[in-house]
């Protein structure tokens, strides 16, 4: 009984010494979180999701709801950088600007993102899932 009181005592000394250069990170899990979500978001299946028309399409699509000048590279242009989701049906949802260039140009292609038509929906086994897109667009500096 000694031994083991000496050695819970001098654990405590111990982790206790050690316990000033230890962060302590608190982690909750919810049983929810852990269940297979009902609509995932993939960001590859066996079938991309694509723009009517393509990628040709969807630069058409830019250049003509922009009001600002698109560049069809990135040479003399300010890139905007973001993902959206392409659900099963097809619609547009959850934008996220991931790098931008200003705000301006920012809330630019949220505006265009929001006037977007639906895609063709990917598909894994077969089947319409939700995927994650991540794209950009090249604006030119000078206004229409």
């Amino acid at each position: 009984m000694k031994f083991f009181l000496l050695f819970l005592l001098n654990f405590a000394f111990v982790a206790g010494s050690y316990s000033q250069n230890v962060q302590t990170v608190k982690v909750v899990i919810n049983n929810d979180s852990i269940k297979h979500e009902k609509n995932p978001v993939f960001v590859k299946v066996d079938k991309m999701p694509e723009f009517i028309g393509g990628k040709s399409g969807l630069l058409k699509f830019y250049h003509k709801h922009s009001y600002f000048k698109i560049n069809s590279g990135p040479d003399n242009s300010e890139t905007v950088y973001f993902s959206i989701v392409i659900n099963k049906d097809g619609s547009v949802s959850d934008f996220k600007v991931l790098q931008g260039y200003s705000e301006e140009l920012e809330e630019e292609t949220r505006r265009i993102i929001k006037v977007m038509p639906k895609w063709m929906p990917g598909k894994n086994k077969g089947k319409p899932v939700r995927v994650q897109e991540m794209l950009s667009i090249n604006y030119a500096i000078s206004p229409r």
